[in-house]
C-alpha cells in the first residue's frame, strides 16, 4: 500500500531524520530490520532517499547491503563567520531571505544577510544551521502573527524569537544575542574562533582505561 501511495502522491524524495536512534539499546531487535525494510523502500520505489541524524550514524553502515544502497555521505559543518558576501553561512542566508520575501510577500528593508541580523544569528547558533533555523522560523512566525495585509519582518521579531527559545550554543550566553552590541558579538565571534583554533592545534590526549 505504502508504494503505490508514494506514487499517487508523486513524492519525489523521502527523508528520515534522527536515524542515529536506531543505534539506541532498546532499538537493537528492530534495527536489521528496520534497515532491510529502508533497502527495500528505496529498490521498489525508486524515490530518492535522505537519511539524517547525528555523526553516529556511520555504525550503521557496518550493514553492507544497507552500506551498498546509501553509499553517498555528506556532513553538515557549522558555518564559519565571515564579513564576505561570498561565505557559506552569507548566501545561505541570502538565500533564505529570498524565499522567505517571495512566499510570503513581505515588505521592509530587514533582511537575513544583513549584519544587523547575520551577526546575532550566528552568536545565537555558532553557526549550527539547526538553531539558525529555529531562530528564523520563530520570528518569521511572530511576524505573520500580526496578520497584516503586508507583513514586515522587524528585528525586534528576533529579539521575541530569542527570548522563547532554548540555544544552548548562544556565545552570549544568558544575554539576548540581538539586545547585544554588534561589536560586542564580533568579540564574542572572534574569541570563539581563536579558541577553536588553539583545541585544534593542542589537542587533548585521551585518558587510557584503567
Amino acid at each position: 500500500m505504502l508504494i503505490p501511495r508514494l506514487k499517487t502522491c508523486k513524492v519525489r524524495v523521502l527523508i528520515f531524520d534522527e536515524i542515529q536512534r536506531l543505534l539506541r539499546p532498546d532499538a537493537e531487535k528492530t534495527r536489521d530490520g528496520t534497515l532491510d525494510w529502508l533497502v527495500a523502500l528505496l529498490t521498489l520505489s525508486h524515490i530518492p532517499i535522505i537519511l539524517s541524524g547525528t555523526e553516529k550514524c556511520s555504525d550503521l553502515f557496518n550493514d553492507a547491503p544497507f552500506a551498498r544502497r546509501f553509499c553517498y555521505v555528506a556532513n553538515l559543518e557549522y558555518f564559519k563567520y565571515n564579513d564576505s558576501n561570498t561565505s557559506d553561512f552569507h548566501l545561505t542566508l541570502q538565500g533564505l531571505d529570498k524565499e522567505l520575501y517571495r512566499l510570503a510577500n513581505f515588505s521592509g528593508e530587514e533582511h537575513l544577510h544583513d549584519v544587523s541580523i547575520k551577526l546575532p544569528l550566528y552568536v545565537a547558533s555558532t553557526g549550527n544551521l539547526e538553531y539558525v533555523r529555529q531562530i528564523i522560523y520563530e520570528a518569521v512566525s511572530i511576524c505573520l502573527g500580526r496578520e497584516t495585509s503586508t507583513p514586515t519582518l522587524r528585528r525586534a521579531d528576533f529579539v521575541d524569537a530569542c527570548r522563547s527559545l532554548l540555544l544552548p550554543l548562544n556565545l552570549a550566553k544568558s544575554a539576548n544575542p540581538f539586545t547585544v552590541p554588534l561589536s560586542k558579538s564580533l568579540s564574542l565571534i572572534e574569541k570563539y574562533e581563536d579558541e577553536k583554533a588553539y583545541l585544534r592545534s593542542h589537542p587533548v590526549p585521551r585518558r587510557k582505561p584503567t
